[in-house]
């Protein structure tokens, strides 16, 4: 039945796509009591390295320790007692273009709020969850953060990688 399946997928595609067995994009799972079709679509995760040049600015979002979050005299309201981070950055940016469900950032290892992040950078991950495009214009999203940060952040490296798929030497 899969292969039935794939190969009239491919012919519907007219060859603009092919069915990936080994890794797929999504999964369709059809169900034969009620033939319904449930669609899981995989994740889309993004590698990158970050570049901090500002010490008032976060890996992520630093949420006021009173309120959690919901905004306190403390804080001023706002819910943070850092204003931004570099996270904030990327991560709407890669949900907007991806049409995504849900995203998160995955920095590896962390540093103070007060210290800059220099030399090569820090590598993250974002994870995707349900993107509805895989194809982005990772040049233009990576401008428009870096333009978004003004001069607080750089991302030097931005490419998507597949969950099995090691980052080619040097990037690491």
């Amino acid at each position: 039945a899969n292969r039935a399946l794939g190969m009239a997928l491919e012919e519907a595609w007219k060859g603009a796509r092919t069915v990936e067995f080994a890794r797929p994009e999504a999964l369709l799972q059809y169900s034969l009591p009620g033939g319904t079709v449930e669609i899981r679509v995989a994740p889309l995760f993004v590698f990158g390295r970050y570049r901090k040049h500002s010490r008032a600015l976060a890996q992520t979002p630093f949420h006021c320790p009173e309120c959690r979050g919901r905004g306190c005299p403390k804080c001023g309201g706002t819910g943070r007692i850092v204003p931004g981070s570099v996270a904030e950055y990327l991560l709407p940016l890669l949900e907007e273009a991806s049409g995504a469900e849900d995203g998160a950032f995955k920095g590896c290892g962390r540093e103070d709020v007060d210290v800059r992040m220099l030399g090569r950078g820090r590598p993250f991950v974002v994870v995707l969850k349900g993107p509805r495009r895989r194809s982005l214009d990772f040049e233009g999203l990576r401008a428009r953060a870096e333009a978004g940060a003004g001069g607080a952040a750089e991302f030097p490296v931005l490419f998507p990688v597949a969950a099995e798929i090691t980052v080619p030497a040097g990037q690491w």
